[in-house]
């Protein structure tokens, strides 16, 4: 565990990409003995926007669960635009503006990269369990 509380770790997932509607599906894993986990649709048509989706989802569900955690993102642009702190960037993201506005609140709240992804499995077995309607 990183100092400063559990990993939290997230994905988020692009269904039917080249499908009429496509779906977007964010997960996150806490791991820290006590394993908490959820997942949902977003509204995000690519990649980097459905990844910060996935983050700001995180940090919605555990902020006043969880005084402190790391976000652990497996998507490095994501992951550099929010430790950026980026206002112009921001401006153009409605999505990143949120996460830098809850962190600024939140400062127990940090984002980190990671290549290997607990969250993936999770989002997978999640994603099968909840089907398109």
């Amino acid at each position: 565990m990183i100092k400063g509380g559990p990993n939290v770790f997230v994905d988020a997932k692009i269904v039917g990409r080249h499908e009429t509607p496509k779906r977007t599906v964010v997960a996150y894993i806490v791991k820290d003995g006590e394993e908490i986990a959820n997942g949902t649709d977003v509204d995000a048509d690519e990649t980097d926007d459905a990844e910060l989706h996935a983050v700001a989802f995180a940090i919605h569900e555990l902020k006043h669960k969880v005084p402190e955690f790391t976000i652990i993102c497996d998507h490095e642009s994501a992951v550099s635009v929010i430790n950026s702190a980026n206002q112009k960037a921001a401006r153009k993201r409605p999505i990143l503006l949120e996460i830098l506005a809850e962190m600024r609140a939140n400062p127990g709240i940090k984002v980190q990269a990671l290549e290997s992804n607990h969250a993936h499995k999770y989002l997978n077995q999640w994603l099968a369990e909840h089907p398109s309607p």
